[in-house]
Order: C-alpha cells, then sequence, then structure tokens
C-alpha cells in the first residue's frame, strides 16, 4: 500500500459513502451484545483467536479506528500507531494470559472508545509519539482483556490468530482513512453511542 493512497481525496461521492457508513456503523450499535461472547467451541485455538476480535463491538471499533486515526492523522506514517498497539496489546495479552490483574482494564477499553472517537469526531493531531503512547496504554487493556479468558490456558495459537485479525482491521481502518474525513466523524460518532450504550447498560 502506498502512503500517499492515505491522503484525504474527496469525491461527489463522499458524502452518500459516509452516510451509508455512517447507517451501517448505527446499526452496529444497536446490537444488544457488545462484550465479547467467549470463545466458542473453539478453546484456545488459532481458529478462536481470529474470530474473537470480531464479537465484542468494543474491541472490534477500538482496533477499526486505532487503523482510521492513524490514516488520517499521519498518513505517511500511518503504520506507528497500529504497530505500537499490537506490540503492546500481545504485552497486555500474555500478562492476562499469565494469570495477572489490571484493575482499570475495562475503564481503559471504555476510554479508548471514547478518546479515538473524539480524536476522530474533532480531527485531532497531536504528536505522533504522543499518540503512539496513548495508543499503547489502550492496547494493553485490550489485549489483558483477550488473554485474562485465556489464564491456565496455552494461548500460543490464540494469540497468534488475534493478531492477524487486529493487523486486518487496522488495515481496514487505514484504508478507509484515504476515503476521507467524513468517515473517520461517522465512526467517532458511532463510537461515542457505543461508550454511551456500554455505560448505560446491566
Amino acid at each position: 500500500m502506498r502512503f500517499d493512497l492515505l491522503k484525504f481525496h474527496p469525491s461527489p461521492e463522499g458524502k452518500g459513502l459516509s452516510l451509508r457508513w455512517l447507517a451501517l456503523l448505527f446499526l452496529l450499535v444497536a446490537t444488544p451484545a457488545f462484550a465479547h461472547a467467549g470463545h466458542p467451541g473453539h478453546g484456545a485455538s488459532f481458529l478462536a483467536g481470529l474470530l474473537h476480535p470480531l464479537t465484542g463491538l468494543d474491541h472490534l471499533m477500538t482496533m477499526l479506528m486505532v487503523g482510521l486515526w492513524s490514516g488520517i492523522a499521519f498518513p505517511r506514517r500511518w503504520w506507528v500507531c497500529p504497530a505500537a498497539f499490537m506490540v503492546f496489546m500481545l504485552g497486555g495479552f500474555a500478562y492476562g494470559a499469565a494469570g495477572g490483574a489490571m484493575p482499570l482494564a475495562e475503564t481503559l477499553i471504555l476510554a479508548s472508545l471514547v478518546g479515538l472517537g473524539f480524536a476522530l469526531l474533532l480531527d485531532a493531531r497531536p504528536a505522533l509519539s504522543l499518540s503512539a503512547g496513548v495508543v499503547a496504554l489502550f492496547a494493553v487493556a485490550h489485549g489483558f482483556a483477550h488473554g485474562h479468558e485465556l489464564a491456565g490456558h496455552d494461548g500460543t495459537g490464540f494469540a497468534a490468530g488475534f493478531l492477524i485479525a487486529t493487523a486486518a482491521l487496522h488495515a481496514a481502518g487505514a484504508w478507509l482513512a484515504f476515503r476521507g474525513r467524513r468517515i473517520g466523524q461517522a465512526t467517532g460518532a458511532a463510537a461515542a453511542l457505543l461508550a454511551l450504550a456500554l455505560v448505560m447498560s446491566p
């Protein structure tokens, strides 16, 4: 993928595309199942890891937004924040799988939705080093949430699967970035609604 493809290229079809994207995201937010549903039928397998990031909107949206925001805010270095996310997510995963404790994990996961969502809504572009650091902090929490569910089990295959799925979501977000800022703003709005729904859910 050429870095310059991630620059903003307005098109007459952009508005309609953004509206359709926004409608789709709102439909996703309206679904009742936000949290992960465990590891359905595959335990700690590679397939479970590949599918698991897709079973919770909180994780899915965050991973997508990391790539999307990076592509919009840092078009020539869009890969830095996704790379930081994957490295630190793996660290959090290992810590959780080893039985570690992280009392603020859920709070940080919620903060990742709010923070990235508003970064997209406001077209925020802080320093790359600061951005990568904050993304890394969020990633530790997301990795811990995955790894904690596998404490006491061999999670090697699972980790490989969910790293591939995460990379694919980052890449999808980066690809969406070159379609224009409207998609970023729509995704940010959907993330804010999702965060609100998670806070209000019993």
